[in-house]
């Protein structure tokens, strides 16, 4: 009985140890730290895993301002949405709340830059982005500062684990007596 009991509470121990990997963003367009000189294209935040519905970000300008974001949709691991293409110059970061496959909140930022060549009297034709730093911004994974809010669901078990263990090794003893 009590090998049975033994294994059952290291089964549900292992068990809670292999629930805590979480979504994590693999990839953000624009890039983290990208600096943009022309219009900001869609924004598109791609996940490790599966994402819900109820995930969504902002977008804030270094002032503080919010910039309102349009057509936000959810599509298996990918999170989209636009925003005003004349952005002003300035750091902006993208804040994104989702709640993953394993039904965990996980929140984090990403930034970019709007940096356009301020207009001058005679029109000129728009600079282009280098070849090199083009390359190395659509192949640049997006480096993010993750805060994952977990909710420790393996403390609930462990504890409903070690209660059965108590109330067994219990109910054992008083039967040996």
């Amino acid at each position: 009985m009590k090998k049975i009991i033994l294994l059952c509470v290291m089964a549900l121990l292992m068990n809670v140890q292999s629930v805590s990997a979480h979504s994590k963003l693999e990839s953000s367009a624009p890039t983290e730290g990208e600096t943009i000189t022309g219009d900001v294209p869609e924004i598109t935040l791609t996940f490790n895993t599966s994402i819900e519905e109820l995930s969504s970000f902002t977008v804030v300008k270094d002032d503080g301002s919010d910039v309102p974001v349009e057509n936000a949709a959810v599509s298996g691991s990918t999170l989209t949405g636009t925003v005003p293409k004349d952005l002003e110059n300035g750091s902006y970061k993208i804040n994104f709340k989702i709640v993953g496959e394993d039904s965990h909140v996980v929140e984090g930022t990403t930034s970019f830059t709007v940096k356009r060549e301020e207009p001058v009297q005679e029109e000129q034709p728009a600079p282009e982005v280098k070849k090199e730093e083009k390359k190395k911004n659509e192949t640049a994974e997006a480096k993010s500062t993750e805060t994952e809010k977990e909710n420790k669901s393996y403390v609930v078990p462990a504890l409903i684990a070690a209660a059965a263990a108590v109330i067994a090794y219990s109910i054992i003893r008083r039967k040996n007596k």
